[in-house]
């Protein structure tokens, strides 16, 4: 083709200048490409200044673990979790004289009650009434099967620690319930 002349392309061809292997297009395409990686390498430092516990120095055999490495330096951290069955010493002892004397004289009865006081703690304490009815509604749908599984898993004492620490509004009925299972096991 004679060089000043032109070619007319059809209408709605694409032109072939802009295609998908010119330079423009190549330079978005390595850039979503290169991106997730500039953002992983870059987001994903080991930094171990300034958080405590680090211990960048290898375990040695009979050697007690060190702190774990956690992001946030939480004192909770995976390797560092809580002394259950401390914790549940300490929820004896605060508890144990707050449980009323004498105990409810079954398990049902105490089941029974510690459910009343779930019942009780959700109504004065959920602020949003739709909420509050959801929480009620669902307490009282699962009722029997709730006595039922209570009967059969938790103790006279648990029930009624759950009860008495219920009406201190300070922890949820599922919380406490696992804690005071815990404190008082009981048998099955």
């Amino acid at each position: 083709m004679p060089v000043g002349s032109e070619q007319k392309r059809p209408r709605g061809a694409s032109d072939p200048s802009r295609s998908r292997g010119t330079p423009r297009a190549l330079s978005w395409a390595a850039l979503f490409a290169v991106l997730p990686l500039v953002a992983c390498v870059g987001g994903c430092r080991h930094d171990d200044v300034g958080i405590k516990g680090n211990n960048p120095q290898p375990r040695q055999p009979g050697q007690e673990p060190a702190e774990t490495k956690v992001g946030n330096g939480d004192p909770s951290g995976v390797d560092n979790q809580p002394d259950w069955n401390t914790m549940a010493d300490e929820l004896r002892g605060r508890v144990g004289p707050r449980l009323p004397d004498p105990l409810p004289p079954s398990r049902e009865a105490a089941c029974q009650g510690m459910l009343d006081a779930a019942l009780r703690f959700y109504r004065a304490t959920e602020p949003d009434e739709d909420r509050q009815g959801d929480r009620v509604a669902e307490l009282t749908a699962s009722r029997e099967r709730d006595i039922a599984a209570c009967v059969e898993s938790t103790s006279v004492e648990a029930a009624a620690c759950v009860t008495v620490l219920l009406s201190d509004r300070d922890s949820e009925f599922p919380w406490l319930l696992d804690q005071c299972m815990r404190a008082y096991p009981g048998s099955a």
